[in-house]
């Protein structure tokens, strides 16, 4: 952050910041939150590192200010704010030796603040593509532990539920879903995710791909983009819809829910979490109960009734398919 004086006392604020691999944001604001400036710069560079700048100008400062640098990756939903006060300490009566130095303090520890800030997003994102050696993940190593009803298909005669029925729907994406396995199992590798669960969702969501009309979109829900159908509402479509970007944005957001789940409900199994997690990847994070418990039914909540349970035993099923790493 840099501040700046004009001939005529007026004050010219400026906030930098840069991010690794993802966009960043970055406003000023009042602190009632007011916007006063959006970036006014952002420069790419080859490395894949986002730097955005915003200059905010006051003709005239007669009295002590407080303004909000904020930098946000949209994202991964991370927000970081610094506050700065910055006084009229610019009078003749004032002792401008001190008055100096009292506002290179200020912007200092503000700029140092917001560098740390930034410099842990980036480590973040970074440990999250760290390559693992085969064989290592971090969470969901065992799927065939985890208790599943599986799926269920509504039809003239009835309701059709269970897990063999989701492994005969995943088995039927099999010959289709080869076509990315490379792809599924390079993401999970860097990632430390379990592929299974990635090729689970890709089966569900599209059915490998074979539910997507030629833009990409989907046949079902055209604001759905790709293999996991990512809601072009809600987030950066990344990628083509059948490429590797494709799969790595869809699954860091579901690790990004996971994430979520473990701090928000921390109670839970890591079962139960995941199942939370999953339907936050379909409704929304913020549509589960807030009463909600671990041992309650959110796949009821769900468009297809399932959606849960029938991602983990699909996984099941291609976890046996050699989509491990």
């Amino acid at each position: 952050m840099e501040v700046h004086r004009t001939s005529t006392r007026g004050l010219v604020f400026e906030c930098e910041g840069s991010s690794w691999g993802l966009k960043l944001d970055i406003s000023v604001r009042d602190v009632q939150g007011n916007v006063l400036a959006k970036q006014t710069r952002i420069q790419e560079g080859p490395d894949g590192l986002h730097t955005a700048v915003v200059k905010v100008a006051q003709d005239k400062q007669t009295e002590a200010v407080t303004l909000v640098c904020r930098a946000e990756i949209p994202e991964v939903k991370l927000v970081k704010e610094i506050k700065i006060w910055i006084t009229d300490d610019f009078r003749p009566a004032a002792s401008p030796e001190g008055s100096l130095v009292y506002l290179v303090v200020l912007i200092v520890l503000g700029s140092l603040g917001l560098c740390v800030s930034i410099c842990l997003w980036i480590f973040w994102i970074k440990d999250m593509h760290k390559v693992l050696e085969p064989g290592k993940l971090t969470e969901y190593t065992d799927l065939s532990d985890m208790k599943t009803t599986g799926a269920i298909i509504t039809t003239g005669n009835g309701s059709l539920i269970g897990v063999e029925l989701s492994r005969s729907l995943a088995k039927q994406d099999l010959e289709e879903m080869s076509k990315y396995k490379n792809y599924i199992i390079d993401v999970g590798r860097e990632l430390h995710f379990h592929p299974a669960l990635i090729a689970a969702i890709i089966s569900k969501q599209s059915r490998a791909g074979t539910e997507l009309e030629p833009n990409g979109f989907g046949r079902h829900d055209p604001n759905s983009f790709g293999l996991m159908q990512i809601n072009k509402y809600f987030h950066v479509l990344k990628g083509k819809p059948f490429s590797r970007v494709h799969i790595d944005s869809g699954t860091t957001f579901l690790i990004h829910l996971i994430k979520s789940m473990t701090q928000r409900e921390q109670l839970w199994t890591s079962e139960q979490q995941l199942k939370g997690a999953l339907f936050a990847y379909i409704r929304g994070i913020e549509n589960i109960p807030k009463d909600a418990t671990g041992d309650m039914d959110l796949d009821a909540l769900t468009p297809t009734k399932d959606f849960a349970n029938d991602v983990i035993a699909r996984a099941q099923f291609f976890a046996n398919q050699e989509y491990q790493v």
